[in-house]
């Protein structure tokens, strides 16, 4: 009995080992997990990288085209028209979409509606005659248009109808005739507030066309100011996920090709400096992820991982990592930030791997025991 009893005995601890040798790999685990439901959300890897110098040749022969991306945003290109079957066909699939149109304030607060606007009512009436209402009643209603707001409507469109126009908010930006050719912070604050509302509504893509722009009249705004005041006002790690710039494919071909160095030029200035750095999109957390995979890999060779010991190291390296951020930021400071990232990957990887042994350290080592009074 006492054999039997002994062999039960050690069956059951076996049993208890290998359910906790598992259980530990679960828990080594667990942070690559969330390492891979980032990448799933945001599946970007540096923040910012500029494309090859957009060309009217490219724009010709694709219906969409790359600049690259900015502070983790898509940014794309395209000539394209509202009156086209297959406008924004590239979109279909993603949701929310936003389009952008723009109308001029008055004295009265009533807008006036510009070209685009007018185009857009159009295409609706055709397509969904109760949102081209919906949209004239939003005009119309109001009182208190003024100069730099931005006011969104939802459209309600069937799938059928989605189908042939992904929208589904319009961005209606409210302008002021003759302005915004030398005052480039008005149109900051028009992309700001445009910027705000796609984040509130997690928007996929965001189309904007080059409002407020008329080739034919030297008061409108340059296409450096719509394009430069965009990309400047966009945020890391919000929405909305892609900026496609729509450019007006019945422009004369001058026009196009204005609109193109003006896109290059905006690049040049803000894209490329910024990739230079080549900053990973969410460093910190993604860093921090993966070496506390290595750090609880690290400290299972010398501690039972228990859901315990997976929540009290997980904490206390999650605080060594973001102490030493501070520190490191100090000494590395005047490195490129090539080195400076790999410096900071060596030290937070030191730490991992060295962290069973720092947690071990007491300060009686140091300064020895308290001699008893």
């Amino acid at each position: 009995m006492r054999k039997v009893a002994a062999a039960s005995n050690g069956r059951s601890k076996r049993s208890r080992s290998a359910s906790g040798r598992w259980l530990a790999v679960v828990y080594i685990l667990l942070p690559l997990v969330g390492l891979g439901i980032d990448f799933a959300v945001s599946p970007v890897i540096f923040e910012t990288t500029p494309a090859a110098p957009l060309t009217v040749l490219s724009l010709l022969q694709r219906d969409h085209v790359s600049l690259g991306t900015f502070r983790a945003h898509e940014i794309e290109t395209g000539l394209n028209r509202l009156g086209r079957d297959d406008y924004l066909a590239q979109y279909r699939d993603t949701k929310p979409n936003a389009l952008t149109i723009s109308v001029f304030a008055s004295e009265e607060g009533k807008p006036r509606t510009a070209a685009l606007a007018v185009a857009l009512a159009s295409k609706l009436k055709d397509l969904a005659p109760s949102q081209a209402l919906k949209l004239q009643d939003f005009l119309e209603a109001s009182t208190a248009f003024r100069p730099g707001d931005v006011r969104a409507l939802q459209l309600s469109l069937s799938p059928a109808q989605r189908r042939k126009f992904p929208v589904d908010w319009i961005y209606v930006a409210v302008l002021e005739e003759g302005k915004g050719g030398t005052d480039q912070d008005y149109y900051k604050d028009i992309f700001r507030n445009m910027m705000k509302l796609a984040d509130q509504e997690d928007i996929a893509t965001l189309v904007i066309p080059a409002i407020g722009h008329n080739w034919q009249d030297d008061n409108a705004p340059p296409f450096d100011t719509i394009f430069r005041s965009a990309l400047d006002a966009l945020k890391s790690g919000i929405a909305p996920e892609r900026i496609y710039f729509d450019l007006y494919d019945q422009w004369p071909t001058f026009i196009i090709e204005r609109a193109v160095t003006s896109l290059n030029n905006a690049a040049e200035e803000l894209v490329h400096p910024v990739a230079g750095e080549k900053d990973l999109n969410h460093r910190d957390l993604r860093l921090l992820l993966l070496l506390l995979t290595l750090c609880l890999g690290a400290s299972a060779f010398v501690a039972r991982l228990t859901f315990r010991a997976f929540l009290i190291i997980s904490c206390a390296y999650t605080g060594l990592f973001l102490g030493s951020a501070g520190a490191i930021g100090l000494f590395t400071a005047n490195l490129d930030p090539g080195k400076r990232l790999i410096v900071q990957v060596a030290v937070y990887t030191v730490l991992a791997v060295a962290f069973p042994f720092i947690a071990r350290w007491k300060l009686d080592l140091v300064f020895g025991p308290q001699e008893p009074s």
